[in-house]
């Protein structure tokens, strides 16, 4: 099973009338959705693409961020894994020196945990409506989830590399969450190199089909 969300920035004089010119911009956080189906290029392009039809008219967009983690497919999976799934975090954004991202946590009360990338890829977004809305400048970055945070009341951040940090994306614990697996902390450093590939081969193709790199 597989949370995914959406977060963008924008002018709060746009957002909200109300406010002056001046006033602090607006976090908009899309409603979040669990889906079964794997997570491949067209798909996460279809996100995107509809997200700059929804938000055409407040163009140009300083940054979207999309989130996506998927867990593993049963408590056997899961031992496999070590207690890890996966967060793939993608960023379109106007300014190229905005990625690749400092870091993405999780903040909360129990303090913050960074989490660990596995690999990266930055890419030109070709010419269209994406560009025209969200920019040209595509990162996708894939990091290893310790399955026990799903429960923690806390706020997924990023911090982009200039212009923008603290950019919450999405907070804990996300609905529905799975109660089949453990909730103490994973068991190991990292999952197995050959459970992890497994699990992006089924789930996550769109990152292997992108061809990352670190």
């Amino acid at each position: 099973m597989r949370w995914f969300a959406t977060a963008l920035l924008l002018a709060a004089v746009i957002a909200l009338p109300v406010h002056s010119e001046d006033a602090d911009p607006l976090h908009i956080v899309a409603p979040g959705s669990t889906v079964t189906q794997a997570l491949t290029t067209d798909a996460m392009w279809k996100r995107i693409e509809s997200a700059a039809t929804e938000y055409r008219q407040y163009a140009p967009v300083p940054r979207v961020a999309f989130f996506d983690i998927t867990y593993p497919r049963d408590v056997q999976e899961y031992a496999a894994l070590n207690g890890y799934g996966v967060l793939l975090v993608t960023v379109v954004t106007q300014d190229p020196a905005e990625v690749p991202l400092s870091r993405v946590l999780l903040r909360g009360a129990a303090g913050d945990h960074v989490f660990e990338v596995v690999s990266t890829l930055q890419s030109p977004v070709p010419e269209g409506s994406v560009r025209d809305v969200f920019g040209s400048h595509r990162f996708d970055a894939l990091y290893l989830f310790p399955m026990h945070l799903r429960h923690r009341e806390a706020q997924l951040v990023l911090d982009f590399r200039r212009n923008r940090e603290g950019f919450v994306v999405g907070k804990f614990p996300l609905a529905p969450v799975p109660v089949e697996f453990p909730q103490a902390a994973p068991s190991a450093d990292e999952p197995p190199a050959a459970a992890l590939t497994q699990l992006l081969r089924r789930e996550v193709p769109l990152f292997l089909e992108l061809g990352p790199g670190n």
